[in-house]
């Protein structure tokens, strides 16, 4: 006797490929029961083969090739429930740190509007305040001065609601990115709690949005991990020999702003191998190490920084 054993169940074959007997799995239940041993019983009533040649495996497909439609149902639930369970914490992780990015962008393109448009009545103003949200915020609480003399035009009041709807927006975005940030940072305090202790809540987000996954970031050597964001300038060092980048988004870390420029290859790369450690740690649910990296990251940098 021969056992076959797929999504649909458990057949068994005699030595002339005939159906001898079966035990199908219900739908919902066909992934579970095909990787298990549930159905043991019936291959040991019948003493049935299980290391099947390629002939035999040949063989008994076709039997299939005639219930064609009965594998549709088992395999839409395998699928559904795959796609389910491959939607994890860092897909939240990645949809959080690229709406921050983009509220980042919506927010400057609207100021970049603003600016130029409220220059139009206040020039002066408009190009003594550099803080775009701040600007906004004084424009809406009406405290910009305007001198006596300014160049600007002598707009009406309906005339500035328009602009000032722009300022509302701008900090209603900015509102709304800090509700995000705080989103984002719990989260990551819960999943990726060392990544966060050594990167930053921003930094961290954004390596593993970048590796794809966590489980990938995990897989990337440190090197990859320093390089993170800067393919463009790796890229074209390939191409046309121009100088290598020695770093990517950690660029922003405060640690690799502390130190000279000489230094900051040498620190982003310490960096880097401490958030490859801690990517790791959170990729297999290891114990919280993420402070002792962090304070062993600081004093390796102020060591460094005194030679």
């Amino acid at each position: 006797m021969i056992a076959f054993k797929n999504v649909l169940g458990v057949w068994v074959f005699d030595e002339k490929f005939n159906l001898v007997d079966k035990s199908l799995f219900k739908p919902e239940e066909a992934l579970e029961k095909l990787y298990d041993e549930t159905d043991m019983q019936l291959i040991k009533k019948y003493n049935a083969a299980t290391n099947l040649t390629r002939d035999q495996k040949r063989k008994i497909l076709s039997f299939f090739e005639s219930r064609a439609k009965d594998f549709y149902l088992p395999n839409l639930m395998i699928t559904k429930k795959r796609v389910k369970d491959s939607i994890g914490y860092d897909n939240l992780i990645i949809q959080t740190i690229n709406h921050v990015e983009e509220l980042n962008k919506i927010s400057n393109m609207l100021s970049k509007r603003l600016r130029e448009w409220y220059s139009l009545y206040n020039p002066e103003f408009s190009n003594s305040v550099d803080d775009h949200l701040a600007f906004s915020r004084m424009i809406l609480e009406g405290n910009e001065p305007k001198l006596k003399e300014s160049m600007g035009a002598d707009l009406k009041e309906d005339d500035i609601v328009s602009i000032k709807d722009i300022a509302t927006e701008i900090v209603r975005i900015d509102e709304l990115k800090e509700r995000q940030i705080s989103y984002l940072e719990k989260i990551m305090k819960k999943y990726c709690p060392n990544i966060q202790a050594v990167a930053g809540t921003l930094i961290g987000g954004k390596l593993v949005a970048m590796a794809g996954s966590l489980e990938k970031l995990t897989i990337f050597p440190s090197s990859t991990v320093q390089l993170l964001g800067a393919e463009k300038a790796l890229f074209r060092h390939i191409k046309t020999g121009s100088r290598p980048p020695k770093f990517g988004v950690i660029m922003n870390h405060q640690l690799v702003n502390s130190v000279r420029l000489k230094d900051k290859g040498k620190v982003a790369r310490m960096l880097a191998n401490k958030i490859s450690l801690a990517a790791k740690v959170d990729r297999f649910k290891g114990e919280f190490i993420g402070d002792k990296l962090a304070k062993g990251l600081e004093d390796a940098v102020k060591k460094e920084g005194k030679k």
